[in-house]
């Protein structure tokens, strides 16, 4: 250590508190409002961020409502694997899909062509919004098995 740093630190240990400490500035008004507006402009622009994201993550991933396919099929082409299937399309397009209750009677109308196995189905479901109230909602729609047998898809439901 040089001598002006030892005389310099003996100096301060004698040196009452109020030299010892920086003095404590009080920020101006207009100080304030500069780190405030900074403050409030990184936030909009996280929040911005965070919106562009989840933007392209709801565009690059879409929620896909009728078109599905790929559930494993029962062997049979009858009402209840139409009804079955239906549920799970219709699920498909709710806001909260785990509260969705549905009837025990529908209309269900076999539509196959040349031996197709494809159903017009129409009911209702009642499930909570996303508000947590539960409504009911009709729905109309048709459920076909694929020409594999292995699996059923759906060109669509309409839910109103």
């Amino acid at each position: 250590m040089t001598t002006e740093l030892k005389s310099l630190r003996v100096f301060l240990a004698d040196a009452p508190a109020s030299v010892r400490q920086a003095p404590k500035k009080e920020l101006s008004e207009a100080s304030k409002e500069a780190i405030k507006l900074l403050k409030f402009a990184g936030v909009t622009t996280l929040a911005i961020v965070l919106g562009l994201i989840l933007v392209a993550v709801v565009i690059s991933n879409p929620v896909s409502f009728g078109g599905s396919s790929g559930i494993q099929a029962s062997d049979d082409c009858s009402d209840s694997s139409a009804q079955y299937y239906s549920e799970v399309f219709v699920k498909d397009g709710l806001s909260s899909p785990a509260t969705a209750k549905f009837p025990d009677s529908w209309t269900i109308k076999k539509d196959g062509i040349n031996g197709k196995c494809s159903f017009v189905v129409q009911g209702y479901v009642d499930s909570q919004n996303v508000y947590g109230a539960l409504i009911r909602k009709e729905f109309v729609g048709n459920v076909n098995r694929n020409p594999d047998g292995k699996s059923w898809h759906s060109d669509g439901f309409t839910i109103y």
